[in-house]
C-alpha cells in the first residue's frame, strides 16, 4: 500500500500539519488531543513547527501517520483516500478522518504519483496551508492549517 502524509503532509512531505498557537491544545470536534495541535476556529489548526518539521523532514516517520491510496474517477486519479489514522494522532487531531479524500492542497489538485510529489515539493517551506477533502459521505470540507 502506497503511504503519503498530508498534515503531515497534512496530512507529509508538504505535509498538512497544524501548529500551536497562544492557548491550549484541543481537538478538532472530539477527535482527540495532540499536544502539537491547536483548532483555532472550527476546521482551523495551528501546529507546532518543530513537530511540522520533525515529521517533513523524515518520510519514513511521517508514512506512520496515516496511509494514502490513489482514488480513481472517471477521469484518473481524483484525490488520496486516507487510512490508518489512529485516534489521538496529529492528523486525527487536525481533523482527518479514515476515508477521507484529500483532493487539493495549497489549490492544487493531488492527482498521479509523480503530480503529487512535484505539488508537495512545490509547497515545501510554507507556513499555511488550505486542504480540501470529501468526507466518506460526500460532505466536502475545507481544513486551514498554520505552521508556527
Amino acid at each position: 500500500m502506497r503511504r503519503f502524509v498530508l498534515i503531515c503532509a497534512l496530512v507529509a512531505s508538504a505535509p498538512v500539519a497544524v501548529t500551536l498557537m497562544p492557548g491550549h491544545a484541543v481537538a478538532a470536534k472530539g477527535d482527540g488531543d495532540h499536544p502539537a495541535v491547536t483548532e483555532l476556529s472550527a476546521n482551523t489548526f495551528q501546529i507546532d513547527k518543530a513537530t511540522f518539521d520533525k515529521y517533513a523532514n523524515d518520510l519514513n516517520k511521517a508514512a506512520k501517520l496515516a496511509n494514502a491510496e490513489p482514488n480513481h474517477g472517471k477521469n484518473g486519479v481524483n484525490g488520496w483516500v486516507l487510512s490508518g489514522i489512529s485516534k489521538g494522532s496529529l492528523p486525527h487531531a487536525a481533523g482527518l478522518h479514515n476515508g477521507d479524500r484529500v483532493t487539493t492542497v495549497n489549490g492544487k489538485a493531488l492527482k498521479g504519483m509523480p503530480g503529487v510529489v512535484l505539488t508537495l515539493e512545490s509547497l515545501r517551506g510554507q507556513k499555511n496551508y488550505t486542504v480540501k477533502v470529501v468526507r466518506r459521505d460526500g460532505r466536502k470540507v475545507t481544513f486551514k492549517y498554520r505552521i508556527r
